[in-house]
């Protein structure tokens, strides 16, 4: 995670530091400066004992922060616990509105949904809104008896160059939720529920799209298709085009 991120010269941001053994890393190698953000008490009043002057402990929830500050070439890293994970990227990729480049450690099953290729089982939702931001890339895992306290699971670790969403962002989120809402329904069926039948049938039409495909089966790119179809119909009902 550290090589990936190369923070030399570089702030971090970094999500549940536990007891510092990543914000080591990240200070041996250069980091101009690392903000730790820890939830629990206890494990901030140790790493407060151990980290040296380049870094600054915060003692709060990580999805109270803005991240919307984050300057051009930031970094941000983490290990991102289960219930926090797919919340925390989802906030990252809202907010975020420069490129910064990030290295996560979660939960192996988030993991494997993030680099999920379409048709795989693991392609959601979650792998086309990270894949329309960055190319995620696996850096490994690691097991779960080499965590203290120990989880239930393997951990999967995942590296992201996130690049500023375009203005269409939230309407793009908004489509692709429709279309896996219904995940062994065809494309027409879910989206028809979310949308209308005649509607789904209009837009899938217009972004040359198989109403029988499954959205599993689906590129980002198509789905990227998908939405533009569906806001040009839109703006159509608006009375703002033609």
């Amino acid at each position: 995670m550290v090589e990936f991120l190369a923070p030399e010269g570089h702030g971090v941001l970094e999500v549940g530091p536990g007891d510092g053994a990543l914000t080591t890393l990240l200070q041996e190698a250069g980091a101009r400066r690392v903000i730790a953000v820890e939830l629990d008490p206890a494990w901030g009043l140790r790493l407060g004992a151990r980290t040296g002057r380049g870094t600054q402990l915060v003692i709060g929830d990580c999805m109270a922060l803005s991240l919307g500050h984050l300057q051009g070439g930031a970094r941000v890293t983490g290990n991102l616990p289960y219930g926090v994970a797919t919340a925390f990227l989802e906030k990252l990729l809202d907010e975020c509105k420069t490129t910064v480049r990030a290295a996560f450690l979660v939960q192996r099953e988030v993991a494997a949904r993030m680099t999920a290729a379409p048709g795989d089982s693991d392609y959601g939702a979650l792998s086309v809104m990270v894949q329309t931001r960055t190319q995620p890339r696996a850096l490994g895992t690691i097991a779960a008896r080499d965590f203290r306290p120990r989880p239930k699971v393997d951990g999967g670790m995942v590296g992201l160059e996130i690049t500023p969403a375009k203005d269409s962002w939230h309407e793009l989120k908004s489509v692709v939720r429709a279309a896996f809402h219904y995940r062994r329904k065809t494309i027409a069926n879910s989206l028809g529920r979310a949308w209308g039948r005649p509607l789904a049938q209009e837009v899938l039409a217009a972004a040359e799209i198989d109403p029988g495909a499954r959205a599993q089966h689906l590129a980002v790119e198509e789905l990227e298709r998908l939405q533009v179809a569906y806001a040009a119909r839109r703006t159509v009902e608006r009375g703002d085009g033609e």
